[in-house]
């Protein structure tokens, strides 16, 4: 048992230093302190391979593939960007396949590999064109669910105030009866008393 939690807490420990590591590489690579990002992600990606982490290594990958663009070291930058878009494509990942298409399709461009960077480009649009129609449906499912919200309100308050007027319409009736019983009685009790008064 205590074997099993050392375990876990190494794991964590490990998983809390790779995410530390790919962070700090993020942020080299978007100060152009290149040579930083590079130690960084490299690290980040030792620490992930050994974890079988595939989320942490599509990261790593399209880290390293960004950095190496940047370095205009566009070989290297297409074997870690082909690694972090097949990652992606396998876990559904569909931002990481945006991002990563959108600079394979760049840097295709760039080598004249004119056929990819078309096949990289549609690919990226279908994506992007995807996630946008994803974040639609989402605000329209939204809009719908609210507009059915508010009729269901609008409906129950309507019910509420036709109930309340009802019991109010009900109680002001009860209150006549109750008026009406009472003048009866008394008129019945005032007759039987003159009755009663004129008989003597």
């Amino acid at each position: 048992m205590l074997a099993k939690e050392i375990k876990e807490i190494k794991e964590n420990k490990s998983n809390r230093i790779e995410n530390v590591y790919s962070n700090l590489g993020y942020v080299y690579i978007e100060l152009n302190q290149l040579s930083k990002a590079h130690y960084y992600n490299l690290k980040a990606l030792e620490i992930r391979e050994l974890n079988k982490d595939k989320q942490g290594l599509s990261n790593s990958y399209w880290n390293l593939g960004r950095m190496n663009y940047k370095l205009d070291k566009l070989d290297s930058a297409l074997f870690y960007l082909r690694k972090s878009y097949k990652m992606g494509n396998e876990m559904g990942n569909l931002e990481l396949e945006k991002k990563t298409s959108g600079l394979l399709s760049i840097i295709y461009e760039k080598l004249d590999l004119i056929q990819l960077a078309l096949k990289m480009s549609r690919i990226h649009e279908q994506i992007k064109d995807s996630l946008v129609n994803k974040g639609t449906q989402k605000a329209m499912l939204s809009q719908q669910l609210k507009y059915k919200y508010e009729k269901e309100k609008l409906k129950n308050d309507a019910e509420n105030k036709i109930n309340l007027t009802k019991e109010k319409e009900a109680k002001e009736r009860q209150k006549i009866i109750s008026y009406s019983i009472g003048i009866g009685l008394f008129l019945t009790a005032f007759f039987y008393y003159i009755l009663i008064k004129d008989y003597r």
